[in-house]
C-alpha cells in the first residue's frame, strides 16, 4: 500500500470514527433523559401512589424517594442584589484571574492591578454545591421572598439506589 493510500485509508477511519463519536454521545444524551425520566418523574410517580418512600429490594439494595433542589443563577444582577439585601452575599465569590509572565510577583492586589494597568478579569460567582445548598434552605425554611425563577430553581423528588 502506498503512502497516499494508506494516508487516504486512516483519513477515512478517522472520518468515521468522529461520525461514531457524534452517534454514540446522542446515544448518551438520550440515555441520560431516558434515565432522569424514570428516576425523577415515572418512579417517584408511582412510590407516591403507593405511599412508599422505601422500598427494600431482594439483593440487599433499596430504592429511597428524596428531594432534591437544582439552582443556578438565571438572572445573575437580581439574584446578586436579592443576597445583598438579604445579607446573603458571604456565599458570593469574587475570582481574579490575572496574567502574568513568569517570574512575576502574584501577589498584587487590585488596586496594584490597576494602578499599573495590569490586565485582569473578575468573575463573580457561587459555586454550584453552595448555591444548591443555599435553596434548598431557604425553600425548607419556607422563605417567600426567595426569587426561585431568578435563581433558576428546579425542585422534584428522586429516587436512589443504595
Amino acid at each position: 500500500m502506498s503512502d497516499i493510500q494508506t494516508l487516504t485509508t486512516l483519513g477515512a477511519h478517522l472520518e468515521q470514527l468522529n461520525t461514531d463519536i457524534e452517534i454514540a454521545e446522542h446515544d448518551l444524551d438520550t440515555l441520560k433523559q431516558k434515565k432522569r425520566q424514570l428516576q425523577e418523574e415515572t418512579l417517584p410517580e408511582i412510590m407516591f401512589q403507593l405511599g412508599l418512600e422505601e422500598l427494600k429490594l431482594a439483593g440487599g439494595g433499596r430504592i429511597v424517594l428524596t428531594k432534591f433542589v437544582d439552582a443556578k443563577m438565571k438572572q445573575e444582577a437580581t439574584c446578586l442584589a436579592w443576597l445583598k439585601e438579604h445579607k446573603h452575599e458571604a456565599i458570593v465569590k469574587s475570582e481574579f484571574k490575572i496574567n502574568l509572565r513568569m517570574g512575576e510577583d502574584d501577589t498584587v492586589l487590585r488596586e496594584k492591578l490597576s494602578e499599573s494597568n495590569i490586565p485582569f478579569t473578575e468573575k463573580v460567582a457561587i459555586h454550584p454545591a453552595t448555591l444548591k445548598k443555599f435553596a434548598r434552605e431557604r425553600i425548607d425554611e419556607g422563605d417567600t421572598s426567595f426569587p426561585k425563577e431568578a435563581f433558576g430553581v428546579y425542585e422534584g423528588n428522586r429516587v436512589i439506589f443504595k
